[in-house]
């Protein structure tokens, strides 16, 4: 029997299938021959590498086999194709969201087959799309948007890899429903909004229905962005949508209802996978349900038929399986961090429980919850950090997390009940329902309104996450053989961490671009910013909070944005209406959408600028100004933030001259 049939098998086949998966992503192909040739070199001394090459061979054709070209090339001319909704609609505050497989495209007057995966965005006026439907739509072909701050998310990169090539705006007079609906899930869809409609009987509109929706059914409902940020100020974002703890109660009531069937071991597990299934498909097959119901699965499936199992070996089963079915899935923060998280558990919890025993039993229950907080959080922080740029504030979730666990976790069992006895319509159920949302808002809304419950703006390097994980290997190899070498290798690897941290150089940066067709400017000087223009709070964190997290800012102010500035040797002027210099000499010049674009030819008296245009001018009012002398065009809302980069950065507080 070979070495890699351990008491962890399938760890080792994982480390083996991620390793071809990120060699498939990342390695070119040319390098592809020398390891094949260096890989069969070491079989020769190993069998075990000779299996290690065929996995890593066989992860890197399935890596390729899953990856779906777009044919839908985007496009500024107006074209029409044929798509079959897949997922279910998604609603915005003005359109409805769906992603559709292209099934055929019209261009140039003849239709083509396509391939690949388009999100459409219906308005909102226009009835609902449904899932399984296929549309004829006619729109504007547009790419995913691409960073508009250095270290922002890659949008176009990110969907890239799910096949999804762009997307289509689609007004109501511009698409067509072909034929009735085949779709053999119909009946998922039908027992969603069965119980949506329950929900939205029991309690009022509101922030209580929209959590309510999306905690149990997987509906992507309009939460608010103010609510998000309190959910996840107090480290409780996993609650806005089904997840593994959700997966976690469901398991723990049909353990209940079906105990009596353990005598039958077939029968039980099979009522289990029915229900536990059933749930996952009913929350439209999400990731983290997935990721959950299938590791429930593998625990019962074991349990059932009495197979000795290991947690570790049964986790990186559940994910070798998924892996197996879609290589994406490693790529993608919600699926490192929920195993991550589990992994925490498993390795940590029972160890640090241990370390205090009360004879009360409350402090005990407490400090119980208290270990998972921690144990989860070991392995998921650094992930946290890297992606979200914000952590809890540790007294603030430590002290309150037992509590929120507490009422979340009454508020889920009352939900997962009421949804049960729906069809009894028991009103009193709906009621206590309703208060428990309301003592479970009321102490995170308080507490996120009043208090500082995050740390913003952290940062840590891709290589610095990995460092982290590193040591933890390493801390763990000491704990067992007790080696001094393991802790000179720490030391060293914390020093150069530091070293790399200190020889930090700080920027002194100016970024101009767009916001709701408005010019904004973000100043970037040390460890200071400072936020010109009017800008939502949501669009701050998405785009640039990487910026700031990556330029170490540890404090930002709002200000107006002038009209007029001086920067790194630069004038900067904004029109918002046609104007002649004067006094103005701006070598760059930023054009407001108001009035300005009627008519451009003003611009004849500014030859010596850089125009940037707020919102691109129609063809004809660009041919106004074909000709005219200039020291180029940029459209700001078509591309990237404008860059501007001063030689000597300044530690003070930014301010614009």
């Amino acid at each position: 029997m070979y070495s890699f049939f351990s008491p962890f098998p399938y760890v080792r086949l994982l480390i083996y299938w991620v390793l071809g998966t990120l060699m498939a992503r990342f390695c070119p192909q040319w390098t592809w021959a020398p390891l094949a040739t260096l890989g069969l070199c070491l079989s020769l001394f190993q069998a075990e590498f000779l299996f290690a090459l065929a996995l890593i061979t066989l992860s890197i054709f399935r890596f390729d086999q899953v990856q779906i070209p777009c044919s839908l090339a985007h496009d500024s001319a107006m074209r029409a194709c044929v798509v079959e909704v897949v997922e279910p609609p998604i609603e915005k505050a003005k359109t409805w969201l769906v992603v559709g497989r292209a099934l055929a495209l019209r261009d140039q007057g003849t239709w083509h087959s396509a391939s690949g995966f388009w999100r459409v965005y219906f308005e909102k006026s226009a009835r609902p799309p449904q899932r399984g439907a296929t549309y004829l739509v006619i729109g504007y072909l547009n790419p995913m948007p691409a960073p508009i701050f250095p270290g922002g998310m890659d949008w176009s990169a990110y969907f890239a890899q799910k096949g999804v090539g762009g997307q289509i705006y689609v007004k109501n007079d511009q698409w067509e429903q072909f034929g009735s609906i085949e779709y053999s899930w119909d009946w998922l869809a039908r027992s969603q909004k069965y119980f949506q409609t329950a929900l939205q009987r029991a309690l009022p509109a509101g922030v209580d229905r929209d959590v309510a929706e999306a905690m149990f059914l997987g509906v992507a409902s309009t939460i608010d962005f103010e609510t998000m940020q309190r959910y996840a100020s107090l480290g409780a974002i996993h609650i806005l949508s089904v997840s593994g703890l959700h997966v976690g109660f469901l398991y723990l009531g049909l353990a209940f209802i079906f105990g009596f069937l353990r005598r039958s071991p077939g029968i039980h597990f099979l009522m289990f996978m029915l229900f536990l299934w059933a749930y996952a498909g009913l929350t439209g097959f999400s990731g983290p349900v997935l990721r959950s119901a299938w590791m429930f699965s593998v625990i019962l499936g074991a349990k059932s038929f009495r197979q000795n199992h290991h947690p570790v070996n049964t986790l990186a089963f559940s994910c070798l399986v998924l892996l197996a079915w879609d290589p994406q899935f490693i790529f993608q923060a919600g699926f490192q961090m929920s195993y991550a998280a589990v992994l925490g558990l498993i390795l940590f919890q029972s160890k640090m429980k241990n370390w205090y025993t009360s004879k009360f039993w409350l402090v005990n229950q407490l400090w119980e919850v208290t270990c998972v907080a921690i144990a989860a959080q070991i392995l998921t922080w650094p992930l946290v950090l890297y992606y979200f740029h914000q952590f809890p504030h540790p007294f603030y979730f430590f002290l309150l997390n037992p509590l929120l666990i507490l009422l979340s976790s009454i508020t889920l069992a009352v939900g997962f009940i009421f949804l049960a006895l729906s069809p009894f319509n028991f009103s009193w159920l709906g009621y206590l329902l309703s208060f428990c949302f309301q003592c479970f808002h009321g102490l995170l809304f308080f507490v996120a309104d009043y208090f500082q419950p995050v740390i913003p703006l952290l940062q840590l390097s891709f290589w610095e996450v990995v460092a982290y994980f590193f040591m933890v290997c390493l801390l763990v190899i000491w704990w067992y053989r007790r080696a001094i070498g393991v802790i000179f290798l720490m030391g060293a690897l914390i020093l150069c961490l530091t070293f790399q941290r200190i020889c930090w150089v700080p920027k002194d940066e100016l970024f101009v671009t767009v916001h709701e067709n408005r010019a904004i400017a973000v100043q970037v000087a040390g460890a200071h910013a400072v936020l010109y223009g009017q800008i939502t709070p949501s669009w701050v964190q998405s785009n640039i909070v990487p910026l700031l997290a990556s330029s170490h800012v540890q404090d930002t102010i709002s200000r107006i944005l002038p009209r007029a500035w001086k920067y790194a040797g630069r004038s900067f002027f904004v029109a918002s209406k046609p104007c002649a210099p004067g006094s103005h000499v701006a070598t760059d010049l930023i054009i407001e959408p108001d009035q300005v674009n009627r008519d451009l030819r003003w611009l004849k008296f500014w030859p010596m600028s850089h125009w940037y245009f707020v919102r691109r001018p129609s063809i004809y009012r660009l041919s106004q100004i074909r000709g005219l002398p200039s020291r180029g065009v940029t459209f700001l809302s078509e591309g990237p933030a404008v860059n501007f980069t001063k030689k000597a950065a300044l530690l003070r507080q930014p301010e614009l001259n």
